[in-house]
């Protein structure tokens, strides 16, 4: 009889406990087919089907291309299958190298999901030749100037004696400088730079800090 009475009050607090708090009911990272995507947004639909007076949420996280790209996907569907747009609120994560969507639903009253904010890293190397130096640079000052605006910065750790930290400082301020005195607008974009301390042999590694993420230590 307790033992009954135990699992009836579980099952209710549980109910209560879900009915109170945001809720994710799935996630799709790459590689994802558009059939995982469907279905994950379908299960969504069908929640908010289930919970009228909720909301849903859909945060994805990557390049402004892929999160775009992602949200005019559900868009359509939303429009062909002729839901309620007003139950969808779309949330750009922020930066991610790996594109990564999170379905969430909010019952009435509840605080929506935040994004969390986390670095990555973006290039790791070691020993390269001066051409290599240029050629990663010159990627790295690309996509400096794609997400220059997003609250980001660019966290590097050089790692050798303190003689190979230097020269590896100098040629960072080299070559992503290189013909390019303003590269990242006014003011510039915010770069630190990290000795990381020596572990055997040179290596770099280059981080980028979305706003609000925990700083990479070495």
């Amino acid at each position: 009889m307790f033992r009954v009475l135990f699992l009836i009050l579980f099952v209710m607090s549980s109910f209560v406990f879900a009915q109170n708090q945001s809720q994710k009911i799935d996630e799709i990272e790459i590689p994802a087919t558009s059939e995982s995507l469907d279905i994950a947004f379908e299960g969504l639909m069908i929640k908010l089907v289930n919970n009228p007076t909720a909301q849903g949420y859909i945060i994805t996280y990557g390049t402004p291309e892929n999160i775009a790209r992602r949200e005019f996907r559900f868009k359509e569907m939303i429009r062909f299958r002729k839901y309620d747009s007003s139950k969808i609120i779309f949330v750009r994560g922020g930066y991610r190298q790996q594109t990564k969507t999170e379905f969430w639903i909010v019952p009435a009253g509840i605080e929506p999901p935040k994004p969390t904010p986390m670095p990555f890293i973006f290039d790791e190397f070691g020993k390269i030749s001066q051409s290599e130096w240029r050629n990663r640079m010159q990627i790295l000052r690309a996509k400096i100037k794609e997400i220059k605006d997003d609250g980001s910065q660019l966290v590097i750790i050089n790692y050798g004696t303190e003689k190979e930290i230097a020269v590896a400082d100098n040629l960072i301020n080299k070559y992503l400088y290189e013909n390019c005195r303003d590269c990242f607008g006014y003011g510039g974009y915010r770069i630190v730079f990290i000795a990381g301390g020596f572990i055997g042999k040179p290596k770099r590694v280059f981080w980028f800090v979305p706003a609000g993420a925990e700083m990479p230590k070495p």
